[in-house]
């Protein structure tokens, strides 16, 4: 829905898929549109008037208002302007009122940078978290610590929540918000990952996508009946390595036993071509293998049985 720039996502690189998928298509805005909405929130609605407000022609304010109703943002009615009912959007124009020395710190990349950091990570992660530059997130971390948005520990950054409450609130909203909502999905979709560039959903109805995760698991040898169908946007042929992470993303999401366990299965039986994958399901399904028992997770006796019935050995 927001438009990002991220062609560094394609052509696709396996270790994309590693990255936490709620971190792709997270919000941007310009400057002059985070005053737009600043503005909106005071009770503005008309061209002129918001363009004499941010200091901006009519034109420059006119191009930015076309791109906040594109990415839902805003409204257009009879040429006046209004801010949209969606909880993020309230939450985002509320802290522009409040604390306006937030919009260079949010501007452009900002919020995908600090929606990253709602976990402590270092700038190594942050740049493999967003795809930015050490250059940018340096910058934007100068910025956010010079109004203490942001804390260091371990060489690790985070959001300073007991200073910025409501920032985090904002924050998490806004990432919940992308992360249910796709244009590309149909409304009995649901989003398991998703960046500009390509998309995993599932869907009850047959739909014009690559099948993946589960739906394509027939391919490599374990036929399963599922009562969604697991897709991949845009439509083009997948590796193993990214069907089986595309489950990975299901399972990190659903949770279900039964799923889990043929996500195990199909790691056993093409263990030699999965190599290289580091992902937190992966590594809690490695410890169930070594014979370790995990609330949730199949047991040895459970992944045995089922695992006769495709041939596959299970060695632990």
């Amino acid at each position: 829905m927001f438009a990002v720039k991220r062609d560094y996502f394609f052509p696709l690189k396996i270790e994309t898929f590693i990255n936490k998928y709620y971190f792709s298509g997270i919000m941007e805005f310009s400057m002059t549109e985070l005053q737009i909405i600043e503005s909106l929130a005071k009770g503005m609605a008309k061209p002129k008037e918001l363009a004499k407000a941010i200091d901006k022609s009519p034109q420059q304010t006119n191009l930015s208002l076309k791109s906040l109703e594109k990415k839902g943002i805003i409204s257009l009615k009879r040429g006046d302007a209004g801010l949209s009912l969606k909880t993020h959007v309230a939450l985002l124009a509320k802290r522009l009122v409040t604390h306006p020395n937030l919009k260079g710190l949010l501007s452009d990349s900002g919020i995908r940078i600090l929606s990253a950091t709602l976990n402590p990570l270092s700038v190594k992660e942050l740049m493999k978290e967003t795809g930015l530059k050490k250059s940018i997130i340096y910058r934007k971390i100068k910025q956010a610590f010079n109004i203490s948005v942001l804390r260091k520990e371990n060489s690790k950054y985070f959001l300073n929540e007991k200073i910025w409450p409501d920032l985090k609130e904002m924050l998490v909203e806004s990432r919940n918000y992308e992360l249910i909502i796709d244009p590309r999905v149909p409304p009995d979709g649901l989003i398991y990952f998703k960046n500009d560039s390509e998309i995993v959903f599932s869907s009850t109805q047959e739909r014009e996508a690559f099948p993946t995760a589960f739906s394509a698991y027939k391919d490599y040898g374990i036929s399963i009946f599922s009562p969604v169908n697991y897709y991949y946007l845009p439509e083009r042929k997948l590796s193993i390595k990214e069907v089986f992470l595309h489950s990975l993303y299901v399972v990190e999401k659903s949770k279900e036993y039964r799923e889990l366990l043929y996500v195990i299965l199909f790691y056993l039986k093409h263990i030699n071509a999965l190599k290289g994958i580091n992902n937190p399901i992966l590594k809690q399904l490695k410890r169930v293998l070594s014979g370790e028992k995990i609330s949730g997770y199949p047991d040895m006796s459970d992944i045995r049985e089922k695992a006769a019935q495709y041939s596959i050995k299970v060695d632990a």
